[in-house]
């Protein structure tokens, strides 16, 4: 083993149509690839982490981070739920290390900041992701990167809670367009 880890950065396509191509940016990327699933194009990085290397992730929650509880979800298709779905993990049952590792929704293929892992999943399922959990041991990620500021929004407090409140925002949307 050459002390490297891989992991997979999963995030929808909500902004760009274009396949990421960072030759000499991050040597750490492996492969991406692009897939289309009910009609959602989605963008797939494979990372190569290397010890003492940090990869990016988001230090703060970005405004429509779908893990605040004041987030409007609503926004956010099936699609985005089932990829937060094979993301998840708890106590006792944590995500495997071919799980994905969830990327800001904002962050999209060839942009300055391309898949950075978001703050707000890190510090809700982050612990419980056998991927992260490795990327902390390697020094690629800073382990208080999963816990939320003290400053920061309420979140949902994990994935059962978030489809909760998904849920109940989309009953009250339908109520509304009645």
């Amino acid at each position: 083993m050459n002390g490297d880890l891989s992991t997979t950065s999963t995030a929808p396509l909500g902004y760009s149509n274009t396949t990421v191509s960072r030759p000499g940016r991050d040597a750490s990327v492996q492969e991406v690839s692009r897939e289309n699933t009910g009609g959602e194009d989605r963008a797939a990085a494979v990372y190569r982490l290397q010890p003492g290397v940090e990869h990016e992730f988001r230090k703060w929650r970005c405004t429509r981070c779908p893990w605040r509880t004041d987030a409007d979800l609503t926004a956010f298709s099936e699609q985005d739920m089932d990829m937060l779905r094979r993301a998840d993990g708890g106590p006792g049952a944590e995500a495997p290390l071919d799980a994905p590792v969830v990327g800001c929704h904002l962050d999209q293929p060839d942009t300055a900041h391309a898949f950075r892992w978001c703050a707000g999943w890190l510090a809700t399922v982050g612990e419980y992701h056998l991927a992260i959990r490795l990327a902390i041991a390697f020094e690629a990620l800073p382990g208080d990167a999963v816990t939320p500021r003290a400053n920061w929004p309420r979140l949902y407090a994990s994935l059962e809670a978030l489809l909760a409140g998904r849920a109940g925002h989309l009953r009250q949307d339908a109520s509304v367009c009645r």
